[in-house]
């Protein structure tokens, strides 16, 4: 009897399954930490959300630092550390803004333009290499998002410059993490949790709303959600490969838009619809032509 598994075939699948699985949570998670955002939003300003997300997210963590206390005073970049905190605070913060203003599958939309940025930055300032066939996809899922932004969005609607501001930051705040690479990831973790509580903590005291003894669950909530979206993220990418997963993470889209509409009575337009297609059709084929041209110069050497 013939059988065409190989020996690893069971196992690759069990872990591809997990990943799914892990990713899929996160998707759900991250839906439901961005509606808690917009609905924390009509009582509290952006800042103060993002506080207490990091004192949240310092207080689940602080076990974990405190067992390798030792560890994580040593800090070889405190320069870059610093300016890591500063990019994914001002990302985060001006991320939650956008969310007050803009629909949720709007905001979700410019956040696919991440990845293009952090491209255009890597070559930049890690001399990283961008081929033809990544710049090709970089213009037309450019194209998309000038189709979802309109010519009157950036003067009719500042939510708009906040979230493509909030993925300029937490572009820069990317490519940081990789010119960390010798830093030790516990270290890397303290200073970004500590450093966030500190520096969203002051402009938060100046613009302080108070908090109900009933309204605090759902702020809580904000910094759990965001907590448990990294955890599962992370176990998402440690169980299969990112090639697996990149074409589940855009059900976030879908998602962001059930939320919307379930949550916020939000309807996005044909223009929405429109710029999604094209914005995820340009990731997907550039990941799909750039995977075949490195098995086609890999089949030449």
């Amino acid at each position: 009897m013939s059988s065409y598994a190989t020996p690893g075939s069971g196992t690759l699948a069990r872990d591809a399954r997990k990943g799914i699985f892990w990713l899929l949570t996160n998707l759900v998670l991250t839906a439901c930490m961005t509606s808690l955002v917009k609905l924390n939003s009509e009582s509290f300003p952006a800042i103060q959300i993002v506080f207490v997300r990091a004192v949240t997210g310092l207080i689940l963590t602080l076990p974990l630092i405190w067992r390798a206390r030792h560890q994580v005073i040593h800090v070889r970049h405190p320069k870059l550390n610093l300016a890591r905190v500063l990019t994914g605070g001002c990302g985060l913060s001006l991320n939650f803004v956008a969310l007050s203003m803009l629909p949720l599958v709007t905001v979700q939309a410019i956040n696919f333009t991440s990845p293009l940025l952090v491209m255009a930055l890597a070559m930049l300032f890690l001399n990283e290499k961008v081929s033809g066939i990544r710049w090709t996809g970089a213009l037309i899922a450019f194209g998309g998002i000038m189709v979802l932004v309109g010519p009157e969005a950036l003067t009719a609607n500042p939510g708009v410059l906040a979230g493509f501001a909030a993925v300029l930051f937490a572009s820069s705040s990317t490519i940081q993490t990789r010119m960390l690479q010798d830093e030790n990831t516990l270290t890397m973790l303290t200073f970004y949790t500590v450093g966030l509580v500190v520096f969203t903590g002051i402009p938060a005291f100046f613009v302080w709303q108070p908090v109900a003894l009933n309204q605090w669950p759902l702020l809580l909530a904000v910094g759990l959600f965001a907590q448990c979206g990294q955890f599962t993220w992370l176990r998402a990418y440690q169980s299969t490969d990112a090639s697996i997963l990149a074409p589940f993470s855009y059900l976030s889209v879908l998602l962001a838009a059930v939320a919307g509409f379930i949550f916020f009575q939000e309807v996005p337009g044909l223009r929405v619809y429109i710029s999604i297609t094209i914005i995820l059709t340009a990731l997907q084929g550039t990941a799909w032509l750039e995977a075949r041209r490195r098995a086609r110069l890999r089949g030449r050497n």
